[in-house]
């Protein structure tokens, strides 16, 4: 008698590993601000800037995901080999196995192949990572021509970028550190600093840059003041209007070492100009007063460069006496002393240039156009405190 064996193969069985990481960078931004962006000085003023500095945290932004592992592949029959394609899953993934394509599974044995899942967009940080082996069931007589294997995923932060921020000044230098958070509230700090600038007399406002920068994204943003400098000073109309014979009686004349009347031969050398005439007075600069010559119009020619000259000379002039009868100095008050103006306008007229005339006039007007601080009922007798 002849008996018949009906081999019916065993399915494979799939087992698997799943590790999914993800990069994470933080996102920030930064704000700088001053309490006040303008200030009109005198000379000599110490004036304090507030500085603030805001950094904040914007959100998170997650990149590079990866889900990788290991896929076991086993056999159980004992009697026979079998070949399968081995395909992995996860849902927005495109992933890969190695070698995964006609896999010689030994019988009694198992096969073990690397895969990788990699993604476009941000995918779901948990879920369910399946591996399938599929093969002919007709082949190797088996119930049917697939198995799978799954394992559960939580994706984990793998690199950090940006977590923690420090944050630094041009001015004030390192300022401090941040620390971010991965969820809402977001992380922030503000950060405060003084700056102590002391005005300097310059022909143009100074403007002063201060710039906040976050060391680890190179983000800044910046704070500008501006100083606009001036002496304490008057121009030749305030001391052409401001005399004995004022109406309103605000003699600021009284507050300096000078008089209208005196001459301007008896105060200057008088140099080039000696026996020439200003325009429209018929008398020359030698009997011109200090007066006279604050109500000089100025013109072409050397006539015209002295006249202009004497004019900011003048107005100068009782600049430095005013502070020197009132501080007992000119030191941060205007930048000469009545013997200093006196001896460059001196040199001036004693070359005759009406170019180097007009550049002298030029600055001292410069200097003149200055904070023009008075109160009648100051003692021309007491020095100011």
């Amino acid at each position: 008698m002849y008996r018949l064996h009906l081999c019916v193969g065993k399915e494979l069985t799939v087992t698997k590993t799943a590790a999914g990481t993800y990069d994470r960078t933080y996102l920030w931004d930064i704000m700088k601000d001053v309490d006040k962006t303008y200030v009109g000085a005198m000379v000599g003023d110490v004036i304090t800037f507030n500085y603030t500095i805001k950094v904040w945290q914007t959100g998170i932004s997650d990149s590079n995901w990866s889900l990788t592992g290991k896929i076991k592949v086993s056999n159980p029959n004992d009697w026979e080999d079998i070949v399968a394609t081995i395909t992995d899953v996860y849902p927005g993934g495109v992933c890969t196995v190695e070698g995964g394509v006609d896999v010689t599974v030994p019988k009694g044995s198992f096969v073990e192949l690397d895969y990788r899942c990699t993604f476009l967009d941000k995918p779901s940080y948990t879920g369910t990572n399946t591996a399938t082996a599929t093969w002919d069931k007709a082949t190797y007589f088996t119930p049917t021509g697939t198995a799978s294997g799954m394992a559960e995923v939580s994706f984990i932060k793998d690199k950090e970028t940006n977590k923690e921020i420090h944050v630094t000044d041009s001015y004030a230098g390192a300022l401090g550190s941040v620390t971010a958070t991965d969820e809402a509230p977001w992380a922030e700090a503000t950060f405060t600093y003084q700056r102590d600038i002391t005005a300097e007399y310059t022909p143009a406002c100074m403007t002063y840059d201060n710039t906040a920068t976050i060391v680890e994204t190179e983000q800044s943003d910046s704070a500008s003041v501006q100083i606009c400098t001036k002496y304490w000073a008057f121009t030749p109309g305030f001391w052409k209007n401001h005399t004995a014979d004022t109406r309103n009686g605000h003699d600021a004349w009284k507050y300096t070492n000078y008089a209208t009347g005196d001459l301007l031969d008896d105060v200057f050398d008088l140099g080039v100009l000696v026996g020439l005439s200003p325009k429209g007075t018929g008398r020359t600069f030698e009997e011109s007063t200090l007066l006279d010559a604050l109500r000089f119009k100025g013109g072409s020619g050397l006539t015209g460069a002295g006249e202009i000259l004497l004019r900011a000379g003048v107005a100068s002039l009782l600049n430095a006496s005013f502070h020197e009868k009132m501080h007992g100095t000119v030191v941060g008050y205007f930048p000469y002393s009545t013997t200093e103006v006196i001896s460059k306008i001196n040199a001036v007229l004693a070359i005759g240039n009406p170019s180097e005339m007009l550049a002298l006039a030029a600055e001292l007007d410069g200097y003149n156009n200055g904070w023009h601080t008075i109160d009648w009922t100051w003692d021309p007798e007491v020095l100011l405190p």
